[in-house]
């Protein structure tokens, strides 16, 4: 399945693959102003997908604290053949002044280790927030004092091991960043630029072979308008990074 935020239309899209045919849409009753969405296989032909809603206040800003409760919606979403069936799980979104989720776009989930990266993109404290599955925030936050601009784009370079890399971008115009954390522990493991690419809001890894990477490839969105590739063994050089995962060596 391929998944498709509406922001504007404030709902989620769904075609299936390869054939781009649509299944239908669902979240438009509950959905103020979407942006990511992040979905992971819970059993056969049925998904866990969340996404995040930057619902604001009328005059564009910020809700207060006890107004964020509603940042992440969580769906079943099952694949019925002709159409996909959509039932709402739950609501959430940290209503204290650590965890809650002030400015929200990107979300990424990884099963494996029962966690959700969400991005806070306020940009005067920009960083990643790490949740549980059923939505509760750990009280661990991923890179604080690393994004002075706006953290994005997440991906998750996953190996069957348990091991990977979360990649992050960090959205400028001028210096376009992406960061590097270790799957298992979050630990920071270095960063990189492009030399070409910049303001990159989303951003896709896989550890799978495909065209002229071996290792697999980093796609980044450049300038709104186009994507760049980066080579993953060219980014493991450069970190001092393991090449590829334990399974491919």
């Amino acid at each position: 399945l391929l998944l498709v935020v509406e922001r504007d239309a404030h709902r989620v899209q769904a075609f299936r693959l390869p054939s781009l045919a649509p299944l239908g849409a669902f979240g438009d009753t509950l959905l103020t102003k979407p942006y990511g969405v992040a979905a992971h296989r819970t059993g056969p032909g049925t998904y866990g997908v969340y996404v995040t809603d930057n619902y604001e206040t009328p005059d564009g800003g910020v809700p207060p604290l006890a107004a964020l409760g509603r940042r992440v919606r969580e769906f079943r979403v099952r694949d019925a053949g002709a159409a996909v069936a959509a039932t709402l799980v739950r609501t959430f979104g940290d209503t204290t002044a650590r965890g809650a989720l002030r400015v929200v776009e990107s979300i990424a989930v990884d099963p494996a280790h029962g966690r959700l990266l969400v991005a806070e993109e306020l940009e005067t404290d920009s960083h990643l927030k790490v949740y549980d599955l059923a939505g509760r925030y750990t009280g661990q936050d991923v890179g604080r004092g690393r994004y002075p601009q706006q953290a994005e784009g997440i991906a998750l370079y996953a190996c069957a091991d348990g091991s990977g890399w979360w990649v992050t971008a960090d959205q400028g115009e001028r210096v376009n960043t992406f960061h590097v954390y270790d799957r298992r522990t979050l630990a920071y493991r270095g960063a990189f630029t492009g030399a070409r690419t910049r303001l990159t809001d989303g951003v896709v890894v896989t550890a799978t072979a495909v065209g002229p990477f071996r290792t697999g490839a980093l796609f980044a969105s450049h300038l709104d308008g186009s994507v760049s590739a980066f080579d993953w063994d060219a980014v493991a050089r450069a970190l001092g990074l393991p090449p590829g995962c334990p399974e491919a060596r």
